[in-house]
């Protein structure tokens, strides 16, 4: 029996047909969802994949019936087991939510209420909807609790959400969407800036539950490993459905194109060079290029290729690759990524203040020891009340050096991150930036550097040149001088045509490119970048990562956060923290080398040639804890 006929077999729970949600008179596009036709059945597990702005949130939020302001149906039908949901009143749509249908948004707090703890706001739903005495209402949510795996419920019950990490806050709206047990539970990508083990705990609470109940899911994500577990996915491009297919057939697609070249022989340094110059052969990069993808994967490079087979002929490919297993990050790859080469990356230059010959010194060393130290973080801490954030934490960071921060939600990292940038005092130890040091010469400091937040620090009432000449003036820049740097800044971040459009009609990638060249607009020595891919689709993904190698290979020194953790790959170095305090500090080798030692002392074996960043953080963030569990 084939897979349509079995899906025939199965009651439709959502059904949208021909539906087109429009945007506003200065949207990009007429419409964010263009005629999008397709049928959830009982029991299906289906992912929406694509671009930023491509109308996954928005088909959710339709269904919902929350579209934002300046967004409505155009045309077609959204119907919840048989009911035309474009014919209810709003009354009756909220009567829905929770019992029928319900959502975990991107952003938890879209859903929590930040002046109620979490089990009073918990016990506010129940009291509304299900006939309960107040015991029998507390008995239940500290029993959902701990089905989502929220630790120490009773402390959650009396907490606020601002005093839960950011995985526990999405665990608790989850908590909040399974109240009732809906039909249909929407996630709209709920594990952006969740950190590997609390994204694999969520996933397996999910799994769990739809195990065990009669609920239908329908999720987006921007970790494309996640969409593999689903039973469908539906790949969009501005607002159309290009693909609809199961993960196996998707992923066939790029059978004969994936290949790895292994580099674990050659030296740490000269393996990551070689990704980095291979990076530059893909179609996003150059017109003749021989690659539609590379990247840093499993101690080698992982690429996929244009055409059918390796053009092992050509010089440019060097020899030893080997084929392997596609994903459906490959897959996705052949269908949307760019095949049209790109504008030069002019902004990839040195800080106005270091030599060519430095800048060619910070690209070519064959050790990061031998550039000149940067940052220097020497025993820091910080306390918060009696709470230790960040203890006793040591390490440098080198000229042209990218350099990781990774841990956990509440590990210790943006606390780390904030003080490196002035935006928070150490409660002891030292920090110098540029040679100066932040205690007493903060000003100094923040002249050369720059910073690009997750949140993306723009003004949304002015517009793109607008916002580059403010943050052009605040580095000193005036008159013709500051015009130059705004109409390179433009071109090379495809913002020309976006001069005169405000900040806040961009769309989510737009913004982040933005948020790029108002933080590089006045050349920093050192660059800030706190989870500044999260949220980012894979193509926007690579782009980033080819500019941050540009700016690193210019002399431009990189410090990033990310829970995208296979990103760490293309770090120097990086280290991980977990509860204040530093588990890990080295190349992505040494690390997994460091991964490797741990799991075979906890009785597992981790191979390192075999051992993703993700793997290795885990090991040892897991035997971080363990350790500290065991009474000394």
């Amino acid at each position: 029996m084939t897979e349509s006929s079995l899906r025939a077999q199965k009651l439709p729970v959502l059904e949208v047909e021909n539906l087109a949600v429009s945007l506003p008179p200065d949207g990009d596009r007429p419409n964010a969802v263009e005629h999008v036709s397709f049928t959830v059945n009982e029991g299906e597990v289906t992912c929406l994949i694509g671009e930023s702005g491509s109308g996954k949130s928005v088909i959710a939020s339709t269904v919902m019936g929350l579209l934002p302001k300046g967004l409505a149906p155009a045309e077609g039908s959204v119907k919840l087991l048989g009911m035309d949901l474009f014919r209810r009143t709003p009354d009756e749509i909220r009567r829905l939510r929770g019992a029928k249908m319900a959502m975990v948004f991107q952003e938890p707090m879209t859903a929590l209420n930040p002046v109620m703890t979490c089990g009073d706001q918990m016990d506010e739903l129940l009291r509304a909807h299900v006939p309960m005495g107040p015991y029998e209402r507390r008995i239940r949510i500290l029993d959902l609790f701990e089905e989502v795996r929220l630790p120490d419920p009773p402390r959650i019950f009396r907490s606020y959400p601002h005093q839960l990490s950011g995985g526990m806050k999405q665990k608790l709206a989850l908590a909040s969407a399974l109240l009732r047990i809906p039909d249909l539970l929407l996630l709209d990508e709920p594990t952006v800036g969740v950190d590997p083990l609390s994204r694999r705990e969520l996933w397996s609470v999910v799994r769990r539950m739809l195990a065990d109940t009669p609920m239908t899911c329908v999720f987006s994500t921007a970790y494309l490993e996640e969409a593999e577990a689903a039973d469908r996915v539906l790949l969009f491009e501005s607002g159309r459905i290009i693909a609809d297919e199961n993960p196996q057939s998707f992923i066939s697609r790029a059978k004969g194109r994936t290949y790895l070249l292994p580099l674990a022989n050659r030296a740490e340094h000269d393996a990551q060079m070689l990704c980095r110059r291979l990076s530059e052969e893909t179609a996003a990069t150059r017109s003749d290029a021989l690659f539609l993808d590379i990247v840093p994967r499993m101690g080698g490079a992982a690429v996929t290729t244009l055409a059918p087979t390796l053009p092992v002929k050509d010089a440019r490919v060097p020899s030893g690759f080997v084929p392997r297993q596609p994903s459906l990050e490959d897959a996705y790859a052949l269908l949307t990524f760019p095949r049209a080469p790109k504008t030069a990356n002019r902004l990839a230059s040195p800080p106005s203040d270091v030599s060519d010959t430095s800048a060619a010194s910070a690209a070519s060393a064959d050790d990061t020891a031998e550039r000149p130290v940067v940052i220097r973080a020497d025993g820091i801490a910080r306390k918060f009340g009696n709470f230790v954030a960040v203890a006793d934490t040591s390490f440098e960071v080198r000229r042209g050096e990218i350099f990781g921060l990774l841990g956990p939600n509440g590990a210790g990292k943006t606390t780390t991150f904030r003080m490196l940038c002035g935006l928070l005092v150490p409660s002891k130890g030292q920090i110098e930036v540029a040679g100066y040091d932040l205690r007493t010469a903060k000003a100094g400091a923040r002249a050369r550097i720059g910073y690009v937040a997750q949140k993306f620090s723009l003004y949304g009432k002015l517009s793109v040149e607008q916002n580059l000449r403010y943050f052009g003036r605040s580095y000193g820049f005036f008159g013709q001088a500051l015009q130059d740097r705004i109409d390179a800044s433009l071109e090379d971040f495809g913002l020309t045509d976006r001069r005169d459009t405000t900040a806040g009609s961009l769309s989510f990638g737009a913004k982040r490119d933005l948020s790029m060249a108002c933080g590089l607009i006045h050349s920093p020595e050192i660059l800030f970048l706190d989870e500044a891919t999260s949220g980012a689709d894979l193509a926007s993904r690579r782009a980033f990562w080819r500019r941050i190698n540009a700016l690193a290979s210019a002399g431009t020194s990189v410090v990033v956060t990310t829970h995208f953790l296979e990103e760490a790959e293309y770090c120097d170095r990086f280290l991980i923290q977990d509860a204040g305090k530093v588990l890990a500090l080295g190349t992505p080798r040494e690390v997994k080398q460091r991964a490797a030692v741990l799991s075979a002392v906890s009785g597992q074996s981790l191979v390192v040639d075999r051992m993703s960043i993700e793997d290795a953080f885990v090991a040892i963030v897991e035997a971080g804890r363990r350790s500290q569990e065991t009474p000394s």
